[in-house]
């Protein structure tokens, strides 16, 4: 297997040995690549060849777009361990040249400064959320609160259709109604005091008797 550039947007392209047309897996383009073949039919460039160094800009891509970043330390068999630009060192990762390109490459590009805008984003719809389910669970200070674990927990065959129940949900165990009872043993429940678009399937190792 040999590697190239992708003419169009730069990404790596895989060429099978003797092939002479091959499709980029990032902008789809296919392109005839006879004229490639021949300067890349030799062994890929390790990171000890220096493809990046320590220091350069490139491109990282991260699912699906390519994002501003740096290398941080060249670390042997095509691995480099990158900075992202704009974010805190704890997304700082180790990542292969099949990731990375040049600068100048023409490849779908993250916004740009989104290592700050992402961040006022993700707040954003936390606070949106945190509003959202006030609102969802009939709003105001009243808004349901988790209870304490079950003294029982439900066996199979046990519940029925409008039994006051207790249920696991995130760690926490909730007040609820169960409001449907399936042949396989999962029951339906409505947790009280919230919208039923937070009604749920539960298997019965969630439900405890109340």
């Amino acid at each position: 297997m040999s590697v190239a550039r992708c003419a169009h947007c730069g990404a790596p392209l895989e060429l099978a040995e003797g092939a002479r047309r091959a499709r980029c897996s990032y902008c789809q383009h296919d392109q005839d690549v006879s004229s490639l073949v021949k300067a890349v039919e030799r062994p890929v460039t390790s990171s000890a060849g220096g493809r990046y160094t320590a220091g350069q800009p490139v491109l990282c891509e991260w699912r699906g777009q390519w994002w501003p970043a740096s290398i941080v330390e060249v670390l042997g068999d095509d691995l480099y361990l990158i900075h992202y630009d704009g974010y805190s060192s704890s997304w700082d990762e180790t990542v292969s040249a099949s990731r990375l390109a040049l600068r100048s490459a023409k490849v779908p590009r993250a916004y740009a400064g989104s290592g700050i805008a992402v961040g006022v984003i993700i707040v954003a719809l936390i606070a949106g959320v945190g509003v959202a389910s006030v609102v969802l669970r009939g709003g105001g200070s009243s808004s349901p609160s988790a209870t304490s674990a079950p003294a029982v927990y439900a066996t199979p065959g046990q519940l029925v259709q409008g039994q006051a129940v207790v249920v696991q949900w995130s760690g926490r165990w909730w007040n609820a109604t169960v409001i449907a009872v399936y042949p396989d043993g999962r029951v339906r429940v409505h947790y009280d005091g919230w919208a039923s678009s937070w009604d749920e399937d539960v298997t019965i190792d969630r439900v405890g008797l109340r």
